[in-house]
């Protein structure tokens, strides 16, 4: 994925590379831009999806693996989600360049909005599962926790 990331992107750089001084230029090199970033956000959601995909395994492990670990799992949850934003702020960008207004508002609906998550959208719910791994007890055992009991615990700002 990070190899598919980074053609994306330098075809990206390629096309605005393009020389773009008279109409015939400059309407290839729109083209090609567009059809890059179009490329390079599909990847950014495929690599959003990895991202929600280590964050609920994540869960997995906190929930029903060895207590001893659990910090661990928080490890996991905190870089899915820091990926996940990652990918999140190469969607709005590309979103934003991309002309072709219904395929950049689909993308940004499904990443934001809802999508195909039980918990939400991509993005509301990786931060709903992320925070509630962080904040679980140091045991790894569930209880009901408030966003209050969670600041109480000092586990707010570690993602904020």
């Amino acid at each position: 994925m990070i190899e598919e990331d980074v053609q994306a992107f330098d075809a990206v750089m390629r096309a605005y590379g393009i020389p773009h001084l008279t109409k015939d230029e400059m309407a290839t090199r729109a083209q090609a831009i567009q059809t890059a970033l179009k490329t390079a956000t599909l990847v950014s959601m495929r690599c959003c999806r990895a991202c929600r995909e280590v964050i609920a395994l994540s869960n997995v492990v906190a929930e029903k693996g060895n207590r001893n670990v659990v910090s661990d799992a928080r490890v996991a949850v905190v870089a899915g989600h820091a990926a996940l934003r990652s990918a999140a702020l190469n969607i709005f960008t590309n979103a934003r360049a991309i002309t072709d207004r219904i395929f950049a508002e689909e993308q940004v609906a499904e990443f934001s909005v809802g999508g195909c998550h039980r918990n939400g959208s991509i993005l509301s719910g990786g931060e709903r599962e992320t925070w509630l791994i962080v904040s679980l007890p140091d045991d790894g055992r569930r209880t009901k926790w408030t966003s209050t009991n969670i600041r109480r615990r000092n586990c707010w700002p570690i993602l904020a």
